[in-house]
């Protein structure tokens, strides 16, 4: 696994573990959430912003507004 497939799991798994406590689950944007389905379903930001025909960048800043809402 290399070092930024390795942190993106790390990341990734983080998230996981913070949507499985939230209470309030559904005050997060929903479109949010589909970004980081499909990120966990592709394996891969990049494959995911390819699926969701957004760039890359968009995508990670999506992820990490998510994040940062948790």
């Amino acid at each position: 696994m290399s070092l930024g497939i390795k942190a993106l799991d790390l990341q990734l798994r983080y998230l996981i573990e913070k949507i499985m406590h939230l209470d309030d689950i559904l005050k997060l944007d929903i479109k949010l959430l589909v970004a980081f389905v499909t990120i966990m379903e592709e394996g891969s930001v990049s494959r995911a912003a390819e699926r969701l025909n957004v760039t890359q960048p968009a995508l990670s800043k999506s992820l990490q507004r998510l994040r940062e809402s948790l």
